[in-house]
Formats: C-alpha cells, sequence, structure tokens
C-alpha cells in the first residue's frame, strides 16, 4: 500500500478566476498555459506560507527538469513579500540557500533523498508526484477542471514552515483566501 493511500490528504482546488491572467477554473490557452497557472499557484501557496523566522524576501530554488516552472518568477506574491527565484542542482539545495524548493522530474529515489535531506525548514512543491508519495509538502496536478493541489498533512504537521488555513480558501472562494 503506498503511503498516498495511508496517509490523508487534501485535494484543494484552486479557481484562478481571480488571478490577472485566467479567467473561471481553466488553464491559460497556450503554449505556456499550464506553466502560468502553476506559477500563480505556487505564489498564492507561498504568500500563505509562514516560517519560523520570517523572511523579507522567499527564496525560491527550482530543482529537476520542469518546464512548468518557467513562469515562477514573475509572479509577484499576495503579501507583498519579494521572491528571488533560482536553479539549484538537487545536491546543492539547502534550507540554508531557500525556504522553499519547486521540485522537478528527476528519479525518485534522489527526490525522496532530497526531501529528506532538506529536513522541516524547507516548504516543499512538485508537479511530478501526484499521489504525494515522495514526502513533498504540496505535490500540484493538473486536471480537466483546472489546477489543483494535494496537501501531504504528514509533511506539513512536521514541518516548521506554517501553511495558513487561508490557502484551503483559495478554492473554496474563488481563489479569494483573505
Amino acid at each position: 500500500m503506498s503511503f498516498a493511500a495511508i496517509a490523508l490528504t487534501w485535494q484543494v482546488a484552486l479557481n484562478l478566476s481571480l488571478l490577472p491572467i485566467t479567467s473561471q477554473s481553466e488553464i491559460p490557452s497556450g503554449v505556456d498555459g499550464r506553466a502560468i497557472a502553476t506559477a500563480d499557484m505556487v505564489a498564492a501557496i507561498l504568500s500563505y506560507s509562514h516560517w519560523e523566522r520570517e523572511p523579507q524576501t522567499i527564496r525560491l530554488c527550482v530543482t529537476g527538469t520542469s518546464p512548468q516552472s518557467s513562469w515562477i518568477a514573475s509572479r509577484p506574491l499576495r503579501d507583498g513579500r519579494a521572491m528571488v527565484v533560482t536553479r539549484a542542482a538537487p545536491t546543492a539545495a539547502s534550507a540554508s540557500a531557500c525556504n522553499a524548493v519547486y521540485i522537478g522530474q528527476m528519479a525518485a529515489p534522489d527526490r525522496a533523498r532530497l526531501i529528506n535531506r532538506l529536513g522541516n525548514d524547507v516548504l516543499t512543491i512538485t508537479d511530478v508526484d501526484p499521489g504525494c508519495e515522495y514526502g513533498a509538502a504540496i505535490c500540484l496536478r493538473t486536471t480537466a477542471q483546472g489546477m489543483i493541489f494535494d496537501l501531504n498533512l504528514d509533511s506539513v504537521a512536521r514541518s516548521r514552515v506554517r501553511i495558513d488555513p487561508r490557502v484551503l480558501g483559495l478554492g473554496r472562494r474563488g481563489g479569494d483566501a483573505r
């Protein structure tokens, strides 16, 4: 039985209707539609995340291969903080270099080792583990209805990064979780 089958996860649909470049819950059309929806989702999640030592600038490291990560640096955070996005080799991503890590495609054992090595001080987000089986806190997925994510409650509970409960309202209130 997989970890995802055992662990309790929340699926939250993000209605993209209030984000500036989309309408309703659809992923924008065009070549970069999925990347734009992913970037908006990541920016919204980071806006509702809080670290023990709250950074003025969120340092997001992107590791692995992910065509969806191309727009992330261009998206503003909803809470007004700045975000710096850097590419990092899986071995270079660390709690001292990154507040959050966006994990793209890499071998499953390497992904699991990376997540374990990062520890509890780094928020982990991925778009290549739809079942949240390898320990990332947030796992993005694309469906016919749009972009959704699973929260790995075990990882979130062990983390020192707190996800504000308003993140759950992103889907329920049309993208406005104030």
